[in-house]
């Protein structure tokens, strides 16, 4: 991922801020779509705490910054990331948990990037 352009972009702190409002807003989609496939899962409520791990929030807050962005439809990648989810929820709910281990993994890593972002 650190290889991508966008990636590349925001480490060295070249990308623009349509650019990163338009990443954010797509982040917020993949939060959202983790966020509603866990809800109410049977399989994922014991180790699911909403309260502490639901990101859809702070990204929404810190799409504010940006009032100027607009609300972009999901990208396809991003759309076909929401619908397998919703099938990880019916059929492979540990997935929904594993990708959400991923995301905050990503997250804490990128504290890094508050720096060049700045």
């Amino acid at each position: 991922v650190e290889n991508t352009p966008l990636a590349r972009a925001m480490i060295r702190g070249t990308i623009t801020r349509d650019a990163y409002a338009d990443w954010l807003a797509q982040m917020g989609h993949i939060h959202q779509s983790l966020e509603a496939a866990m809800a109410g899962c049977p399989e994922v409520a014991a180790v699911y705490v909403p309260a502490e791990m639901d990101r859809t929030g702070v990204i929404t807050r810190d799409r504010a910054a940006f009032p100027e962005a607009a609300d972009p439809f999901p990208w396809e990648a991003v759309s076909r990331l929401g619908g397998r989810f919703a099938e990880w929820r019916e059929g492979a709910p540990g997935k929904l948990l594993a990708a959400g281990y991923v995301l905050e993994g990503s997250r804490r890593g990128s504290r890094a990037l508050a720096r060049p972002l700045a």
